[in-house]
This record gives structure tokens, C-alpha cells and sequence, in this order.
């Protein structure tokens, strides 16, 4: 009941209503879906290859133009997620269903 009341609650001067869908707030829905995607790919493509994809495209969508560190940090994360978890802890990656 209190979330349908606060629907027509009033706003208190020098504050404004937050909207969710605004122009200023696109980069974040858009990373969102990059996510959503992301986490989606894992099942068929497998953590390995997917990780550094999503990695890659983020850099790029925020605008890191930089081939060094476009192609080293994907793939230096990777690196470091892989020996921790695959030879320290010997948790196996999932590795997808194309693979």
C-alpha cells in the first residue's frame, strides 16, 4: 500500500522526481544489457572466451581507445581469474556448450 501512495506523493521543493528512463541515464541501461548479455553468453560460450569479450566491449563502449590496454586487460584479468581459480582453488571455469 505504501508503494501505490508514494506514487502520487508530492515532491518537496528544490528536489526533483527521479526518472529512470532518461537521456542522461542511457549509458547505464546500455551497460546493463552488455551485462545481461554477458552473463547469458557464459552458458554457451563458456566463461573463458565470453570474459574477455565483455571486458573488451566495455572498455570500448566507454570510450578506452587504447589497443594496448584494450588487448591487455581482458586478457591480463583473465589471466589472473584463470591461475586462481582453475590452478589455486581447482574450480573448474564453466566452459559453455559450444565447447
Amino acid at each position: 500500500m505504501e508503494l501505490v501512495n508514494s506514487r502520487n506523493a508530492q515532491v518537496p521543493e528544490g528536489q526533483e522526481k527521479v526518472l529512470l528512463f532518461k537521456k542522461e541515464n542511457a549509458r547505464v541501461w546500455i551497460s546493463m544489457l552488455i551485462s545481461i548479455l554477458y552473463i547469458f553468453g557464459l552458458k554457451y560460450i563458456g566463461f573463458i572466451i565470453m570474459t574477455p569479450v565483455y571486458l573488451f566491449v566495455m572498455l570500448w563502449y566507454y570510450k578506452i581507445r587504447n589497443k594496448a590496454l584494450l588487448i591487455s586487460v581482458p586478457l591480463g584479468i583473465m589471466g589472473v581469474l584463470y591461475v586462481v581459480f582453475t590452478i589455486l582453488l581447482h574450480v573448474k571455469l564453466p566452459a559453455g556448450m559450444i565447447f
